[in-house]
């Protein structure tokens, strides 16, 4: 979050960064699945993911509004895409944060601050 924070703010506040679009800050490019066996791991759990289809998914959605956010990010799975933040870096300079230290960084905070049941 610093990292996404601290380039809105660069964005907002650089006269350069106007009329361009932009990727802020982000660290190496990896799959979704090396970032959740990565945040299973540091959690001390074993991966346990699901992989859903449109269909069920639709059909899921009718009854539980959890499933309707699925839908909606559904296409970041149909697709490769890449956040590439090196435009960003190369015009203000920038140092993000590995996925690592932010994984654990979140943990500790939810650890810190646990959710009510």
């Amino acid at each position: 979050m610093d990292d996404f924070a601290g380039g809105l703010i660069t964005l907002a506040t650089r006269d350069e960064a106007l009329g361009q679009i932009w990727h802020v800050p982000s660290a190496e490019t990896i799959t979704t699945r090396q970032f959740i066996d990565m945040a299973y791991s540091q959690a001390g759990r074993e991966t346990k993911i699901r992989a859903g289809t449109r269909l069920p998914l639709t059909v899921m959605s009718l009854f539980n509004s959890k499933m309707k956010f699925a839908l909606q990010v559904l296409y970041q799975f149909d697709r490769t895409f890449i956040v590439d933040s090196s435009k960003f870096e190369r015009a203000f300079g920038a140092n993000p944060l590995p996925h690592e230290e932010g994984v654990s960084r979140t943990l500790d905070c939810y650890r810190a601050n646990p959710l009510p049941d």
